[in-house]
């Protein structure tokens, strides 16, 4: 892991960016004390496995109702 001051870093993006796209663990620190760690995107594990949009989806209670007649014409079934 390596870690940069937020003014230091703040001049280096671009090769923080290469670092983290590299493997390496970077992070910034503000005061001397770690702030944040910088992540690649297509490697956030945040982002994989089950639970990512809960709170975020609903179903209708009626979900698995048969469809009305009406429904089924404008569905052309």
């Amino acid at each position: 892991m390596t870690q940069f001051d937020v003014k230091e870093a703040s001049g280096r993006l671009a090769d923080l960016i290469a670092r983290v796209r590299a493997g390496e663990e970077v992070v910034i620190a503000e005061g001397g004390k770690p702030a944040v760690r910088l992540v690649s995107a297509e490697e956030n594990p945040r982002r994989k496995g089950h639970g990512i949009f809960k709170g975020q989806v609903w179903m209708a209670d009626d979900f698995s109702a048969p469809l009305t007649e009406k429904e089924m014409e404008e569905w052309g079934i």
